[in-house]
């Protein structure tokens, strides 16, 4: 194997936490050693039955790669499974109109600590290569009370070889299909313009770009250096992880691709301003005689016009 490829596989296994991560793992390692069985025959002690299990050691060639072959077909079976589960959880989703944002970055930029302090989740976090490689989503409420959902994603790595990128697409399918992206620098890398670029251009690869992007400088207390907050226009520096300067940050960062509205509600109807301050950012309540006017963003959508309708 490739080393570096070969080092990439190990931590991944060693990473992998959940069912989908193992078996992304493990056909990761498969496709990349089938091209490559020659002689008498491999040790297969690490692939007989998945992750941390023990095969039936060496057999010869022909009978390895059908051993690995119909593995492979195996696994890309009980992904397909999971796959189609997070199609249906994602269908369920849109249908009720969630905002997504997906934190991106480099691997060990500090994201799975940002996704720990915005949602008060408990997911590891640890100064280590991918960290993260199963995608995990919670929700997250920003200060005016409007609630998402929030993805933390698999770092990205310079040259990331293909065969990865296609065996963890479910986990990059997860920030394909965001709303937002927050792209989390760490500002105290030695290499920090070369990581930058790496996420740009999976970014571009992944027909990414187009999704809004928020660019947080991380761990600047280590380092000060700003000369890359000029490359995007919607970046900012937090030097402490503060979790409600960031949630702030991220509400006025939406709002610019919100639509703005106003609306009047009778003031028995409490219970549809509830609802406004859940499903939209409310920027502003002003009471009247017998109304209650309402401002505020709201995600491309008709949600204000259907629970503003007239009481049938």
């Amino acid at each position: 194997m490739n080393d570096r490829t070969k080092v990439i596989l190990d931590i991944f296994s060693l990473r992998a936490q959940s069912k989908s991560g193992q078996l992304q793992v493990e056909l990761a390692q498969l496709e990349y050693l089938v091209p490559r069985l020659k002689g008498e025959g491999i040790n297969l002690s690490r692939l007989g039955g998945g992750i941390g299990t023990r095969g039936p050691g060496e057999t010869k060639l022909e009978t390895d790669r059908r051993h690995i072959n119909s593995r492979i077909s195996d696994i890309k079976r009980q992904l397909k499974v999971i796959d189609n589960h997070r199609l249906r959880y994602r269908q369920k989703r849109d249908s009720n109109q969630a905002t997504k944002e997906s934190l991106i970055g480099y691997t060990n930029a500090g994201k799975s600590t940002l996704f720990n302090k915005l949602t008060k989740a408990r997911t590891l976090q640890a100064d280590k290569l991918f960290a993260t490689l199963d995608p995990l989503t919670r929700e997250m409420v920003l200060p005016n009370g409007f609630q998402c959902i929030i993805s933390d994603t698999v770092g990205f790595i310079q040259k990331l070889p293909t065969t990865l990128i296609e065996s963890f697409k479910s986990t990059l399918e997860e920030a394909a299909d965001s709303d937002f992206l927050i792209h989390v620098i760490d500002n105290s890398a030695p290499d920090l313009f070369n990581q930058y670029d790496t996420v740009v251009e999976l970014i571009d690869s992944l027909d990414m770009k187009e999704i809004p992007q928020l660019v947080l400088f991380n761990k600047t207390d280590l380092n000060n250096d700003k000369r890359l907050l000029p490359l995007h226009k919607h970046a900012f520096v937090n030097k402490d992880m503060d979790a409600q300067e960031i949630l702030q940050e991220l509400e006025d960062f939406m709002k610019d691709y919100f639509d703005s509205y106003t609306v009047n509600l009778p003031l028995r109807r409490q219970d549809k301003l509830y609802q406004l301050k859940r499903h939209t950012i409310v920027t502003d309540t002003e009471l009247n005689d017998d109304t209650l006017t309402v401002e505020g963003f709201e995600p491309s959508g008709d949600f204000v016009n259907r629970i503003t309708a007239k009481d049938e």
